[in-house]
């Protein structure tokens, strides 16, 4: 679903320990260094270079911007942050690693001299997240690392992050409250007068209060269709339509009014739920929703688009769209809509991968 990015992209920004304990990382490092023995990887090198990170870095160090990671074969990773030192201690305060550098020359410099610390001196690196950095970092990076093999490792560490850990769906499910608060506050504003814009900066309010991180939102602000939010004005539709996305403690969850019960975009989605089954895949339950509708409901659908994976980025693997090739995991979570046209029925859900079909997870 392609949305505007808000102006403020940083929110509420904590690591809630009750959720997601320093041992939750921990594991996690554990299960990164399994892979790397298994792809004979002498360290892995993890970049995000975005205000929000990738999903990649914060999977295994809890930040969420941006930044490098080194991974060893052994031990706590090492942060490297591209800045000055000045939100260093904010870092500390973020995330479980104890070793955090302020590298605002050269991170290839930084993570050459690590790695050899540690007595690596040659060998396979890994490296995610190359497409995000810039061509000077690329150089730089080849420059301080030449006596290495660098190794695009992204699709190993994507098939280990693609089924959810337990603290995972759990992250996800408190995301879900805040997504269904702030549509609601939508439409209790909408039933109470306000104009479908009133009612999205309404529920802006709420996701804000409850402690979103960030934040993304469309309405049937005209008759044209659900739209980003750009100005404050009067003009009320027939009914409200509000799809909201929100990020708590990284996670993503999605949430929207809910359309009619036994309406088209109602049975589209939950034939994509009886799809989504381990083994299946994206194109699968893309048809199985397709399948349903009308030639112009089925525009509508893929113009919106039908859905993806969901968790640390608001779109993950698999994409939800015909064609797919991308298989289903169980345990991943996905982030299921329909759209369809005429009177803009919507209908949303999060589900679990399961064995034979999927699992509507609800808030907690």
């Amino acid at each position: 679903m392609i949305s505007m990015i808000p102006v403020l992209e940083r929110g509420y920004t904590f690591w809630d320990r009750s959720m997601l304990p320093s041992d939750e990382f921990e594991e996690r490092t554990r299960t990164a260094q399994a892979m790397m023995a298994q792809e004979d990887l002498d360290a892995l090198l993890v970049w995000s270079q975005s205000y929000h990170s990738n999903g990649d870095l914060a999977w295994l160090s809890g930040w969420p911007m941006a930044g490098g990671l080194v991974v060893r074969r052994d031990g706590e990773p090492t942060m490297f942050s591209p800045g000055g030192g000045r939100e260093l201690y904010f870092q500390r305060m973020q995330t479980w690693l104890n070793d955090i550098r302020s590298v605002p020359g050269s991170v290839g410099k930084g993570i050459a001299a690590l790695i050899s610390e540690n007595g690596v001196s040659h060998g396979r690196i890994g490296v995610i997240g190359r497409h995000l950095m810039s061509k000077g970092g690329l150089r730089d990076l080849d420059e301080h690392l030449g006596g290495y093999t660098l190794v695009e490792a992204g699709d190993a560490y994507s098939a280990m992050r693609a089924a959810k850990r337990p603290r995972e769906i759990l992250a996800a499910r408190a995301a879900l409250v805040i997504a269904e608060a702030a549509v609601q506050a939508g439409q209790d504003a909408y039933d109470g007068g306000a104009s479908n814009a009133e009612a999205m900066v309404a529920a802006e309010r709420v996701a804000r209060l409850h402690g979103a991180r960030d934040w993304r939102c469309l309405a049937n602000l005209t008759g044209r269709g659900l739209r980003p939010f750009e100005r404050l004005g009067s003009e009320r539709q027939e009914r409200l339509r509000l799809w909201v996305a929100v990020d708590q403690s990284g996670y993503w969850a999605h949430s929207s009014t809910p359309g009619a019960a036994a309406g088209t975009a109602n049975r589209a989605l939950d034939a994509m739920i009886a799809c989504a089954g381990a083994g299946a895949r994206g194109g699968d339950v893309a048809e199985a929703g397709l399948a349903v509708l009308g030639a112009e409901d089925k525009e509508a659908a893929l113009s919106y688009g039908l859905g993806s994976g969901i968790g640390l980025d608001l779109e993950e693997a698999p994409a939800i769209v015909p064609g797919s090739a991308a298989v289903l995991v169980k345990g991943g979570l996905l982030a299921l809509r329909v759209v369809t046209s005429g009177a803009l029925d919507l209908a949303t859900a999060m589900v679990e991968i399961g064995g034979d079909t999927g699992r509507r997870i609800v808030a907690s």
